[in-house]
């Protein structure tokens, strides 16, 4: 959070917050310096708390105004995405009218920017009373979540034999409960909201897992948000000291990537591509599909959540396989490497058959076009992808 002199921290904060020494923390200043040579788009959050708990909204107002123009003005870096609070002990009416007064304030000299607002335990009828007060200056309403949370334990076996993956000890999953809150959010007439989980991740409880097992336990919770058609979501958190194999970053270990990393490598190609829905009669074997704008080429990314290797054949409706260019085959695998997989086409580029390794995270890349009056599943994902399990009929290659 930034302040004029300094940096505050809003958790020991006594009026609008204690500053501290730049030199101790990132500021908003360094933020945005990195944020600006890495190519990151920034996201700022302003405090909505302490003017609200010690009776100085209009302070708190104007300090947040002060901070979209010095982004703006001083570091001549617009910032689009503001946070207003995050987690806030608020009530929600309360909540909604600081919403509606920070957002007046700060569009009145930024029109464009985009405003977050946190609603961590959010279901339907809370989604549609905040809309109901605040949703004309509600951009995009986010909740956090981790598996399985920090009151339940989530042991290994649990988790393997969990398929789909739910949220802590509600028995739903994520894709399911933010079909919940679109319908919700139209029924309040507000169908463009944008939903997000920005602190997605691991709880505290979790026995018998190792490094490389925690991260494909997050590779299964981010495979959910992205067929949840979610429009944003941020691991939490980067890295922590006393739990370095829980996040991004390895801390203790020379600050290296965790295994994690290595999946979003793999799901990065996936960006700004159409979402394909994958079907498969493996339970253990699931994930989902997308092809570029040209539909030239198709990409399937499939976590393997059993024990065993699992050779696939691989079907494609309405996309014949170019024969003349080699499919592709990346795998994340114990101990945390990217390898080059087992992938092969047969039959006059129809099908394919694939090798997944014991719990491993895969994506494949296959080159074709599309063809023919193929079945249409929703308007928004048109194209199916179906994923068989093999017959036996490859034997019994490494």
């Amino acid at each position: 959070f930034q302040a004029e002199d300094g940096i505050r921290d809003v958790e020991r904060s006594r009026g609008l917050g204690d500053v501290y020494k730049r030199q101790e923390f990132m500021d908003l200043d360094e933020y945005l310096d990195f944020c600006r040579h890495s190519g990151a788009e920034p996201m700022v959050g302003v405090n909505i708390h302490s003017g609200y708990a010690y009776d100085r909204v209009l302070d708190s107002v104007a300090e947040a105004v002060r901070c979209v123009r010095h982004c703006r003005d001083v570091r001549n870096m617009p910032v689009r995405w503001w946070y207003l609070g995050n987690e806030e002990p608020i009530p929600l009416e309360k909540y909604a009218d600081l919403i509606n007064r920070f957002a007046a304030a700060m569009r009145a000299v930024e029109p464009n920017i985009r405003i977050i607002v946190n609603l961590n335990k959010v279901n339907a009828t809370s989604l549609k009373r905040l809309l109901a007060l605040a949703g004309d200056h509600i951009d995009m309403v986010e909740f956090h979540g981790k598996w399985k949370g920090f009151k339940v334990e989530g042991s290994f076996d649990m988790w393997a034999d969990e398929v789909p993956l739910v949220i802590g000890d509600r028995g739903y999953t994520y894709s399911e409960h933010i079909r919940t809150l679109r319908w919700a959010a139209e029924e309040a007439g507000y169908p463009n909201l944008l939903l997000a989980n920005n602190e997605w991740g691991l709880g505290g409880k979790m026995p018998g897992f190792d490094k490389y097992h925690r991260s494909l336990v997050m590779v299964d919770y981010l495979l959910d948000l992205f067929k949840g058609n979610y429009d944003m979501a941020c691991l939490w958190n980067s890295h922590w000291p006393n739990r370095p194999d829980m996040h991004l970053i390895d801390s203790t270990n020379g600050y290296s990537i965790n295994p994690i990393g290595r999946a979003f490598e793999l799901l990065a190609t996936s960006l700004g591509e159409t979402m394909l829905t994958v079907a498969t009669d493996n339970r253990k074997v699931y994930g989902f599909a997308c092809r570029n704008a040209e539909k030239t080429r198709t990409q399937i990314f499939l976590l393997n959540k059993d024990p065993d290797r699992q050779v696939l054949c691989l079907a494609f409706e309405g996309f014949a396989v170019n024969p003349d260019q080699a499919p592709e085959s990346r795998v994340l695998c114990k101990p945390g490497e990217l390898k080059h997989g087992e992938i092969r086409w047969e039959g006059a580029g129809r099908k394919m058959y694939a090798v997944l390794p014991p719990f491993s995270f895969a994506r494949l890349t296959v080159s074709g076009t599309v063809v023919g009056n193929h079945r249409r599943t929703s308007a928004r994902k048109p194209d199916v992808p179906i994923i068989y399990a093999d017959d036996g009929s490859w034997g019994d290659s490494p």
